[in-house]
This record gives C-alpha cells, structure tokens and sequence, in this order.
C-alpha cells in the first residue's frame, strides 16, 4: 500500500503564512541591527576620545617640559597651554569638533606629582535616537591619561 504524500497546505497558502511571519520578525530584527549599530557606533566614539585625550595629554607634556619641566598647571603659561591642549583635543586640526557636543569644560588637568600629570574627560554619548528613551540615564564616556614630564 501506498502512504498519501500530498502536503497537507498548499503552496499558495504556505507562502502567505511566510510572509506573515515575517510581518511579525521584521521589527525584532530591525531592532537588533540598530542596537548593533548604536553599540559600535558608542565604542568608536570612545576609542576617537581615548586617542584624542593621549595626544592633548602628551602635547601639554612636551610644552609643559620646554616651560620648566615641572606640572606647574596653576602659572599663566601653564593655563594658556591648557587651553591649548583643550582645543587639540576638541578639534584635532579639523574646523568641527570631532565628537558631537564636547567641549572644554568636560576636560580636567591635575597635577598627580611634579612630573606627572592627568587628563581627563567625560564625554556624555549622543545616541542616533532610537535608544534614547526619557526613562534610561545618558551614557557618559570617560578617558584618562597620565603621561610624565621628562626632564
């Protein structure tokens, strides 16, 4: 005896149930995607304020050790030079600021030794907007750099 292998719906039907579940897929995907695309575009944002920050905090270095050598922030050079370095890490060279939204009053300079200083900024993270919901905290980026004043 033969068994009856006719499928059970037929193809017509089975491709508007496909569609259907689609219908309802679409949305998680898309939502997915656009999480991976906030996420990578967060880390590069972080990784463009990390390399920014090394290079201001060595260009403050390398012109506090042609004023005297020590991490005097508080003289008038050493202030000019501050604002010097803010303005590397801001712009890096280009008319725009390279991150969206930083300014020189997220960026400190602390003396930590006489030979060593620290650079910090905070950074708060500009979202594209899908995930930035009245309810969630901003994100704010940090970056730190200790860099020594050679002799």
């Amino acid at each position: 005896m033969r068994a009856n292998l006719k499928p059970s719906t037929p193809p017509k039907a089975a491709a508007g149930l496909a569609a259907v579940e689609m219908m309802f897929a679409l949305p998680f995907l898309l939502l997915i995607i656009a999480g991976m695309i906030d996420i990578g575009r967060a880390f590069y944002q972080y990784t463009t304020l990390d390399k920014l920050q090394r290079s201001g905090a060595f260009v403050l270095a390398r012109s506090l050790k042609d004023d005297g050598g020590k991490a005097d922030i508080t003289s008038d050079s050493a202030i000019a030079k501050i604002a010097e370095m803010k303005e590397v890490i801001i712009f890096n060279g280009e008319q725009e600021p390279v991150l969206p939204g930083l300014s020189a009053d997220d960026m400190t300079v602390t003396a930590l030794t006489d030979y060593r200083i620290q650079v910090s900024t905070a950074y708060t993270y500009q979202s594209l907007g899908i995930f930035s919901l009245r309810f969630v905290e901003p994100i704010v980026l940090t970056a730190s750099a200790v860099v020594r004043i050679t002799e």
